[in-house]
């Protein structure tokens, strides 16, 4: 298992250095390659550990989803652009997976609704290096100013509409 955690490091180490360089580089090149070689000695490896008869169950299926996948996982490999992983995707997730059934309301549609479009706005602000806080005071100020209802007018609280300059007063 730790031999596993540690090639798999290797590879990730390789790809960060790759992707530091622009393609088409003598660097991004050279990394290209050495990851390259790294991915097929890992992909040597999983097949001969994948004959062994006494290899545990559990060592077995993880293999075996590794070979299924191969070139799923090699994505990254053919567009440096793509991430390794999708670690960032998963992290945006968490607040709401970990809360969908702690927050009020959470059996109502509308509810369910409310939540997703708060969800995605919240991280698009953060997304931009927005305060959320500041961001929803300014905008309940805003309404208040109208009279208690929405502003006629919402495109200034887009985060696509400001300037760095709005952005970091929000910041």
């Amino acid at each position: 298992m730790i031999k596993w955690v540690e090639r798999i490091g290797n590879i990730y180490h390789i790809n960060n250095i790759r992707i530091m360089n622009k393609p088409n580089t003598d660097g991004f090149i050279e990394k290209d390659k050495e990851l390259r070689d790294a991915l097929e000695k890992l992909r040597k490896q999983y097949m001969k550990e994948l004959k062994q008869k006494s290899l545990h169950v559990e060592q077995r299926e993880a293999l075996e989803r590794m070979k299924n996948h191969w070139d799923g996982l090699l994505v990254f490999v053919d567009h440096p652009h793509i991430p390794m992983s999708n670690s960032e995707a998963e992290h945006m997730m968490r607040n709401p997976v970990l809360g969908r059934k702690n927050y009020y309301g959470s059996g109502a549609i509308w509810s369910a609704e409310y939540k997703a479009i708060m969800f995605r706005i919240f991280e698009t602000l953060r997304k931009n290096g927005i305060n959320e806080k500041k961001w929803l005071t300014k905008y309940f100020e805003s309404c208040i100013e109208c009279g208690g209802k929405v502003p006629s007018d919402i495109s200034k609280f887009l985060s696509w509409n400001m300037s760095e300059k709005e952005k970091a007063d929000y910041g």
